[in-house]
């Protein structure tokens, strides 16, 4: 959102917002869904996508259906396969390009891969993205590849797998593989509001009404999709990766995930925010050794 577009939704969200904060509530929640544009936003990211394009054709694409519409799925095979298969999921803004890798890594390792692109993200159809359409997203996945040995998720993604795994929607399964990892993700989706309602000047009640949209479409209120709830209730070994200087999403959420317990491990990797954290050799060798079991695990800066 440019910094004048932010003022018009500012001044136009707070004027409704005195006049009906549950019109105003909902109006936030669809522009909080409203996915970005999927152009790259510098000539240095263009470049690295154009460069992951290479890889992404030798993958084996197949579109999926969801309840509104197809995302792209993408299945990378190794040249010897040592028997696992897991999913990786980008995180909001971003697609199955940016993850290449970790995805690299693990194909290298011997690992089968699977990774999907988000509804409004990367190839798949539409212009928004909430936790229901996410975790469809996870479902259709499973469904046609899994069960998965592992899923790896960034940012909102890594709050997606979790979701999933946990079943905390009644219309999806729960799809629990043998491990999972998160990289840079919030633990709390009411937090995740609260910084958007505060960065559109949102009033209390406004924000409240914004939460109560999620309890209008998923049957369920906001805090069932708090990640470190459902790491604690799961109890699946967990590996969770942050950095401390990650200005997107605070380092408390990986803190709140580690007391879930002790089959969650907390890995920092300081100096490398938030999106960086994912493009890393060393994050990407990081989660392959944790999935392989592998003597070379180890911490991160």
């Amino acid at each position: 959102m440019t910094s004048f577009s932010l003022q018009v939704t500012r001044f136009g969200l707070g004027l409704l917002g005195r006049i009906d904060a549950g019109k105003a509530g909902r109006a936030a929640f669809r522009i909080f869904c409203r996915t970005p544009s999927r152009k790259p936003k510098t000539k240095a990211y263009a470049a690295r996508l154009e460069q992951a394009s290479n890889e992404l054709s030798q993958a084996k694409r197949l579109d999926l259906i969801i309840d509104r519409g197809l995302i792209a799925t993408y299945l990378f095979e190794p040249d010897i396969y040592v028997g696992r298969t897991s999913l990786v999921v980008h995180g909001w803004g971003s697609r199955t390009a940016d993850m290449m890798t970790i995805i690299r890594e693990l194909v290298a390792r011997g690992e089968r891969v699977v990774s999907i692109d988000l509804p409004g993200h990367g190839a798949s159809a539409g212009r928004t993205l909430n936790m229901i359409q996410a975790i469809a997203a996870v479902d259709v996945a499973w469904r046609q590849y899994g069960p998965f040995d592992a899923m790896i998720g960034h940012s909102f993604g890594g709050a997606v797998i979790v979701n999933a795994a946990a079943g905390s929607l009644g219309c999806y399964r729960s799809h629990r593989p043998a491990k999972l990892v998160t990289i840079a993700s919030p633990h709390s989706m009411a937090g995740v509001f609260d910084g958007f309602g505060k960065m559109l000047g949102l009033g209390r009640d406004v924000r409240i009404a914004m939460k109560e949209q999620v309890r209008y479409i998923a049957a369920h209120p906001i805090t069932d999709f708090d990640t470190d709830v459902h790491l604690r209730r799961m109890t699946i070994p967990t590996l969770v990766i942050h950095a401390h200087d990650d200005k997107e999403v605070p380092a408390i959420c990986a803190e709140m995930a580690g007391k879930a317990g002790p089959h969650v491990k907390v890995h920092w990797a300081n100096g490398l925010g938030h999106r960086r954290i994912i493009a890393s050799a060393e994050v990407a060798s990081l989660v392959a050794d944790y999935l392989d079991d592998g003597p070379r695990l180890r911490l991160v800066a």
